[in-house]
């Protein structure tokens, strides 16, 4: 017997692709990879990849932490109708330079 599937309306299916582009995004623009994301939230490198995807939904809980990594590298996002851009710190793209996109950034 599989899992019962469950049932998104089209906003939660919206907000998981959103979830999704801006989880992959940021990700990439700090050039670092699933796995290391992965380890530091203590998700599988499967959880990541599937949640990049969009075919995962993860819990309100485990999304803020995914995000609060992404701010504490030094990135913000500003949701702006519909879309989205994100901010990368001076600080950071600094130590981006520097470091050769070594990850974590704030060790």
């Amino acid at each position: 017997m599989g899992r019962s599937k469950i049932h998104e309306t089209d906003a939660q299916i919206k907000d998981r692709k959103r979830i999704a582009i801006l989880c992959r995004t940021m990700r990439t623009a700090l050039g670092v990879g699933q796995r290391e994301l992965a380890e530091e939230v203590g998700l599988s490198f499967s959880a990541i990849a599937k949640l990049e995807r969009g075919v995962m939904r993860l819990n309100a809980e485990k999304v803020s932490e995914i995000f609060d990594v992404f701010e504490q590298a030094g990135l913000t996002i500003k949701l702006d109708k519909g879309g989205f851009s994100i901010h990368v710190s001076k600080q950071t793209l600094d130590l981006l330079n520097e470091n050769d996109l070594q990850w974590p950034l704030y060790d």
